[in-house]
């Protein structure tokens, strides 16, 4: 809200907003406020608005209220309200249960557009009928199709290393006791 008494109107939009759907916060255990505004907001524009909302839920509610400064806003005020302790009595049940009914109800879509599904057969379908539990010669195209996935996959051979190489790759490192003496890091920046 914006204007002479902006804080007011803030508070009146900020409790009763659409969105509450005939929801009163009358009688509300806790509040939150928050009031947003720029920098010009003064005390009694503060007291205005907390009384407004103390006026709608009542002396034993507990307010929590805080400001945030945008100065964006210009001469806008901005009020948020949670409340929470609402009494049962309060909130008229009728209005906010909505029914389901477990039936499907079709659509006007689902009468219209008929599903097709395509099956596609992996084999072709032999003409014998196949007695459960015996065994039948498959057909040649059958076969052919099998003989696509027959295809070996190549596979790499590695040279089996034995023994005897590993110890003439060890005994061919030149090994010089004298290089235990000298830390690892110094002997790599000499090489």
């Amino acid at each position: 809200a914006s204007g002479e008494n902006r804080a007011v109107e803030a508070a009146e939009r900020a409790i009763s907003h659409p969105l509450l759907e005939d929801i009163s916060i009358s009688g509300a255990k806790g509040v939150l406020m928050n009031i947003t505004s720029s920098s010009d907001l003064t005390l009694d524009e503060m007291t205005e608005a907390s009384d407004r909302i103390y006026e709608e839920v009542g002396d034993d509610a507990d307010i929590i209220w805080g400001q945030t400064f945008d100065e964006e806003l210009g001469d806008e005020l901005r009020i948020t309200v949670i409340a929470t302790g609402i009494d049962a009595e309060e909130v008229k049940a009728s209005d906010n249960i909505h029914h389901f009914d477990p039936k499907p109800q079709p659509n006007e879509y689902q009468k219209a557009v008929p599903i097709q599904q395509t099956v596609q057969q992996p084999f072709a379908q032999s003409s014998e009928p196949i007695a459960r539990g015996q065994l039948r010669t498959p057909s040649q195209e059958e076969l052919a199709q099998w003989n696509e996935y027959d295809n070996p996959v190549i596979v790499k051979q590695k040279k089996a290393v034995g023994y005897d190489d590993l110890l003439n790759d060890y005994n061919s490192i030149p090994f010089d006791n004298n290089d235990l003496e000298v830390p690892t890091f110094l002997r790599r920046k000499a090489d």
